[in-house]
């Protein structure tokens, strides 16, 4: 179970089998809002993501008596509508434009930098016409070009030999995963048959993990099955005991938090001392009748149960 604020919907590949909205409402860095329909679409779309092997997807109002939480349930079954493919509230005024591999005119593996600048050149020289087309940068694609180069150890000139075609090679720079992680790892494994044994451990050793390795154990394993979606079994290893080293590696950091206590303490009404949402001064009933607007909380004052100083409008 992962609780989350509504940062699990901006852009996090995260799939989940269930999503329990506790409270449709934010603050935006500036006052407290209402979700939009397309920001709870996004979270409501991480349940049984399509391709991840997350299954169906339940998505559910969560009333959970805290104070100042308040789901709304048309707003959710709306967002659902949306994560299905209805149209949403969100305008576009710009499009990003990313490269597919046809654009790019089936080069070789080492003529792929070229291409790819070919291509970003010839985006911008089109923006004058088609003004809400924004080429997106192609940096983190040149980057892991570069990573999978050096790990199916390609050293020379643009027309260097490399272990594997340009489409491979294609579509491994396209993987979203960290080319500071196993990526390289994975690379060497689809080019050059290198095996990924060595990243896996048995369940009784990951069960003794600390939780900074603990989290590490799980990006990798996690890495490892999104490799696995688009490659099949690689380096010995197939998906499902990628998925069920990950599952072990949460299990564990799941444990060391729990032994960890309650990470923050509910405060205090200022009013009338009764519990309040962490990011509150006052309950809902004494801010009601009061003037202003309420100002969010740092979690060290909420941890403390009591803040100094008064809200805004007092």
């Amino acid at each position: 179970m992962i609780v989350t604020t509504d940062v699990i919907g901006h852009g996090v590949n995260l799939p989940l089998r269930a999503v329990a909205f506790a409270e449709t409402g934010k603050f935006d860095g500036g006052r407290r809002r209402p979700l939009r329909l397309w920001e709870a679409a996004q979270i409501a779309g991480r349940a049984g993501r399509r391709g991840h092997g997350a299954g169906d997807g339940l998505v559910a109002v969560y009333r959970s008596g805290v104070c100042g939480f308040s789901p709304d349930a048309d707003l959710v079954r709306a967002a659902v509508h949306v994560a299905n493919g209805a149209p949403s509230d969100l305008l576009l005024a710009r499009a990003r434009l990313r490269p597919a591999w046809h654009d790019l005119g089936d080069p070789r593996p080492g003529e792929i930098p070229h291409a790819l600048n070919g291509w970003y050149q010839a985006a911008r020289d089109e923006r004058p016409f088609h003004s809400w087309l924004d080429p997106a940068p192609v940096d983190s694609l040149l980057e892991m070009w570069q990573v999978a180069r050096a790990s199916a150890g390609v050293r020379g000139a643009v027309d260097a030999a490399w272990p594997g075609d340009g489409l491979t090679v294609w579509r491994l720079m396209n993987l979203p995963l960290d080319p500071g992680g196993a990526f390289g790892r994975i690379a060497s494994a689809v080019l050059n048959g290198g095996s990924l044994r060595a990243l896996t451990l048995p369940e009784p050793a990951v069960s003794r993990l600390d939780l900074e390795d603990a989290e590490r154990y799980a990006a990798t394993m996690r890495d490892l099955r999104t490799a696995a979606q688009s490659f099949g079994a690689i380096g010995g290893v197939d998906p499902a005991e990628t998925a069920a080293g990950e599952e072990a590696a949460s299990a564990r950091i799941v444990d060391l938090v729990a032994g960890r206590g309650p990470l923050v303490k509910a405060p205090a009404c200022l009013s009338c001392g009764a519990s309040c949402a962490p990011w509150f001064e006052r309950c809902d009933g004494c801010h009601g009748g009061r003037a202003g607007r309420r100002r969010p909380v740092s979690l060290r004052d909420a941890g403390r149960g009591a803040v100094r100083g008064s809200s805004e409008g007092d």
